[in-house]
């Protein structure tokens, strides 16, 4: 009986914090993500647990009132699917500690 040898491929940091980054913003579950990319879940895991903060780093944004006041409220929506509603007439000021807050550890 013989045995084949998986051949095992060793990934730069900077390309496990990328992958990492992909995995937190697809929406994808860890077995589908890892199968998607030829790994086994525990090795997304693993990148997960090396890289905890890969991917998580807020962007600038800049928020304006639409012309004319605006009623409407404004929904932000995260690619891992949480949901906050700003009901009209909020405080833009308001946003940067709630999403602070929010912030992993």
């Amino acid at each position: 009986m013989s045995f084949t040898r998986r051949e095992v491929r060793r990934r730069s940091a900077a390309e496990v914090e990328r992958l990492v980054g992909e995995f937190r913003v697809s929406g994808l579950s860890v077995a589908r993500f890892a199968l998607g990319h030829g790994v086994s879940p525990g090795t997304v895991y693993q990148w997960l647990k090396a890289c905890p903060e890969a991917g998580t780093a807020l962007v600038p944004v800049r928020v304006t009132r639409p012309a004319g006041g605006g009623s409407e409220p404004i929904l932000l929506v995260h690619p891992s699917g949480w949901r906050v509603e700003f009901p009209s007439g909020w405080e833009p000021s308001a946003l940067a500690p709630l999403l602070n807050a929010l912030r992993p550890c």
